[in-house]
């Protein structure tokens, strides 16, 4: 698919890191798509692995490299950002993949609807292609409210006009790496709504490495402070949204109860679950309580 205009439509942006063993099949998922109109911009934060050589592989004159110091992703997205001629910034994590009509129904999307922000969704699988999790959009109106509770939003389905991406940033602080990309969600949606597709249009796929299979709970404790304060400090969100930022942290926090109970801190898990608690009432009815209170039973 082309369309007329001669302007780069979409910038597919993938930050990485040693990601040697995904990055070629993250990449060849974007040259795969059946609209042709984007530039990958691949954000190479100081791999110390082959990642470069496995990205020299590819002679499609739309991808563009460039290696920084690491810096995390955040920094990493921004860098992209910045280097981005296109209409619309998208982003793939290097370990994940589009499906081939991702742009395409990206694009029919956008060209009738012209919004900020748009996401198309994904399903979680394994490294077989098996589905383990089916992600729910449910209801637009509702969003805000939803991802504050437990979001279901990933980069991997975003798409941010240039210019809304430029104006907000990721944040670059390296040790915000728990809910960095809900608060540019929440910043976004809060100004200028959402639009949806709910049909799978990408795949994140599960394996051990991933920054949420190897989470410090102390990493979640300094992300949901960070969150908390930043949001406070956004003038238009507090005035507007103020009611959600307990909801925001009693999310965070059950999920470092969460991590707390799989390590065996029994004490500190059920702490942290009733401040949980005590924030948001609804944290005692989620699925996540169950699984916490299975670990602490059993482990």
């Amino acid at each position: 698919m082309i369309d007329i205009d001669n302007k780069i439509f979409f910038s597919v942006i993938i930050p990485t890191y040693n990601r040697q063993y995904f990055i070629g099949k993250a990449i060849q998922s974007v040259l795969n798509q059946t609209y042709s109109n984007f530039e990958i911009i691949i954000v190479d934060d100081g791999s110390t692995d082959n990642t470069k050589d496995i990205v020299k592989t590819f002679s499609d004159n739309r991808i563009r490299y460039f290696w920084t110091k690491n810096q995390e992703r955040g920094a990493a997205r921004n860098f992209g950002i910045r280097k981005s001629k296109g209409n619309y910034v998208c982003f793939l994590d290097s370990d994940d993949i589009y499906l081939n009509d991702h742009l395409a129904i990206g694009f029919n999307n956008l060209s009738e609807n012209k919004c900020a922000f748009y996401f198309s969704n994904y399903s979680v699988v394994d490294n077989d292609n098996n589905i383990v999790l089916k992600n729910f959009l449910g209801n637009e109106k509702d969003c805000l409210m939803r991802i504050s509770y437990n979001n279901f939003l990933c980069p991997i389905g975003v798409f941010f006009r240039s210019d809304i991406a430029e104006k907000y940033l990721f944040s670059e602080d390296r040790n915000f790496t728990i809910g960095e990309d809900l608060y540019v969600f929440l910043r976004i949606i809060a100004r200028f709504g959402i639009n949806f597709n709910h049909s799978v249009t990408a795949h994140l796929i599960q394996h051990n490495s991933r920054t949420m299979s190897i989470v410090d709970p102390s990493v979640i404790d300094y992300s949901v402070n960070k969150m908390i304060c930043l949001l406070k400090k956004d003038i238009f969100f507090f005035d507007n949204y103020s009611f959600l930022i307990p909801i925001i942290e009693a999310n965070h926090i059950s999920l470092q109860s969460l991590y707390l109970s799989m390590e065996s801190k029994k004490l500190e898990s059920v702490k942290m679950l009733i401040k949980a608690i005590k924030l948001n009432f609804k944290e005692l009815f989620k699925r996540r309580t169950v699984a916490i209170i299975k670990y602490l039973i059993f482990s």
